[in-house]
């Protein structure tokens, strides 16, 4: 039990996921440290694992999730190129006070609340004998 995340119950909602609600969680946590005036940090797909253990798929289930609710913005920046994030708080805050209260399309698809599933290459199982 080395290092617990905690995250506010409200941001699920917010985010549309638990997945994306620790993630965002994550990204106000490291916003507020970031050493820059432009409010911008980064960090790998191996930091987030280590430090949430969510997969690459969550990860990027979770960031579309918030890019699409204008929560989350992200940029390659440099040489060799690294992925930088930054928080809309002002999002964030419009969010938790109610004034952006209708609900908003995170997935990108139309729908605010069904999760995008992974569609096997083969329509045949495995073990499918024909």
């Amino acid at each position: 039990l080395d290092r617990p995340i905690a995250f506010h119950r409200c941001l699920v909602t917010m985010a549309g996921s638990v997945t994306a609600a620790l993630m965002l969680s994550q990204a106000l946590y490291w916003q507020k440290r970031c050493p820059h005036d432009d409010g911008w940090w980064w960090k790998t797909m191996e930091n987030w694992t280590e430090e949430t253990g969510l997969s690459r798929r969550e990860q990027e289930n979770a960031r579309r999730r918030l890019r699409n609710a204008g929560l989350l913005s992200e940029e390659l920046r440099g040489v060799p190129a690294t992925l930088h994030f930054h928080v809309d708080l002002n999002a964030v805050n419009r969010r938790l006070q109610g004034v952006d209260a209708e609900p908003v399309d995170v997935t990108g698809t139309g729908q605010t609340s069904l999760p995008q599933t992974a569609k096997p290459v083969c329509p045949f199982w495995t073990n499918y004998s024909v």
